[in-house]
């Protein structure tokens, strides 16, 4: 073998491996992309430290007066300014926008105080759930844990999502350019 043949050999083998791991890892809830972004890495974990509590006692969930921290005002300041200047948003297009970015924050922050817990529901699961009757109102349904995270990734979920998002009226901003 040449030298170019084992060098591509040897990439091919590394692509394989990294194939091979992308398939066992399951992909990121929401708020764990918005975790890549600095700031907000730096808001959740202001929030989430704020917010814990001593092992064993019970999880106190985010609510709107929690956020009144600097690395959150911060972090809203900063995306207010830029969707304002990059993006040329109205000041009221750019508030809802930061108004969004709270509700990934407390999911992020509920997610980590809550202990990370996240159910993948298998695409099984979900076929006989579709064919359950719910008898009784939503708020007697306890979850089991103060926060936790379903994952649906099965394909008539996701299009029955996507065309909820398709009958739901847009956001004004996205009117407003």
């Amino acid at each position: 073998m040449t030298k170019n043949q084992l060098q591509a050999d040897k990439q091919r083998r590394k692509r394989e491996q990294r194939q091979k791991r992308l398939k066992r890892h399951p992909p990121r809830l929401g708020h764990e992309s918005m975790l890549a972004i600095p700031a907000f890495r730096r808001a959740a974990a202001a929030l989430s430290d704020s917010l814990r509590v001593t092992p064993g006692a019970a999880v106190r969930l985010v609510s709107e007066s929690d956020l009144a921290l600097p690395a959150v005002d911060s972090m809203l300041q900063e995306r207010h300014v830029v969707v304002r200047q990059i993006y040329g948003w109205s000041i009221e297009d750019a508030f809802t926008e930061t108004q969004q970015l709270c509700t990934h924050l407390a999911a992020a922050g509920n997610h980590d105080l809550g202990g990370k817990k996240t159910f993948w529901v298998s695409a099984d699961l979900v076929e006989a759930l579709r064919h359950t009757n719910l008898d009784i109102p939503g708020d007697v349904l306890e979850l089991p844990f103060a926060a936790c995270a379903f994952v649906f990734n099965d394909a008539p979920t996701i299009e029955l999502v996507q065309a909820l998002i398709s009958v739901t009226p847009r956001q004004a901003h996205s009117t407003a350019r």
